[in-house]
């Protein structure tokens, strides 16, 4: 004879256990992440889609992974890891179809334990920002052992890396599967976030992002409001290509 109470009650405590122990294996990988931003850094960027900064490079890829439809991961880019002044995080580089600059990859790669000028495009990114505080100003180069160390602001698309230009890479990735645009909205739809605005800083907390390069068209509503800025005299157009 079942009792049907105590069956219930079991099952009730087991779907808990289950929960609990579901909640520490994964909570770690879908903690969120507080990035704290100076105030200034804000008003000085808010309305610019790139940013140039001297870039001590620490890790960089030698070559890019042939870009494959199977491995989302596999995307043709390269890392370069380090730090900037400018920026005060820790701050992961990326250049786009990688396998088109052999000559500005193997100029990054003389460069390590060293500097370079940099411009790209700054963004936000919470993919690999791990569990830790970011505070700008506090990054320690230290903390970097590798391409891809707990970071939260990333340049991507890199425009330039010293004499360099790298934007003929702004195009589709040969052999890549971009995302689905509806799943990637939505997913970006659903992310969650919290500004909390404070004397001088401003703490934004944030859930993990994923989804990189997704396809779909844009229509501009009206002129765009970012400010441009003109390539230094003597930039080699196309250079490494």
């Amino acid at each position: 004879m079942i009792h049907l109470r105590s069956f219930t009650v079991r099952a009730a405590r087991a779907a808990a256990l289950f929960a609990a122990v579901l909640v520490l294996l994964l909570g770690p990988a879908c903690a969120d992440t507080t990035l704290e931003l100076n105030n200034d850094f804000i008003e000085a960027f808010k309305n610019r889609a790139t940013i140039e900064v001297t870039f001590a490079a620490k890790f960089a890829h030698a070559k890019p992974k042939k870009p494959s439809p199977s491995k989302p991961s596999n995307d043709g880019d390269i890392h370069i890891s380090g730090t900037a002044p400018e920026i005060g995080l820790l701050t992961v580089a990326e250049i786009m179809n990688a396998v088109d600059f052999p000559v500005t990859l193997k100029h990054v790669q003389s460069k390590l334990g060293g500097t370079v000028q940099m411009v790209g495009v700054w963004r936000i990114w919470p993919e690999h920002g791990g569990e830790s505080h970011h505070v700008q100003g506090e990054a320690d180069a230290n903390d970097i052992t590798n391409t891809n160390p707990d970071h939260i602001l990333e340049i991507h698309p890199v425009t330039r890396v010293d004499q360099f230009n790298l934007r003929s890479g702004f195009q589709p990735i040969p052999n890549f599967k971009t995302k689905n645009a509806q799943d990637a909205f939505q997913n970006y739809e659903g992310a969650r976030s919290k500004i909390t605005p404070k004397s001088d800083t401003t703490q934004i907390r944030l859930s993990q992002a994923t989804y990189n390069y997704v396809e779909f068209r844009l229509e501009l509503l009206e002129t765009p409001s970012h400010e441009s800025r003109r390539w230094p005299h003597g930039l080699r157009e196309g250079a490494g290509a």
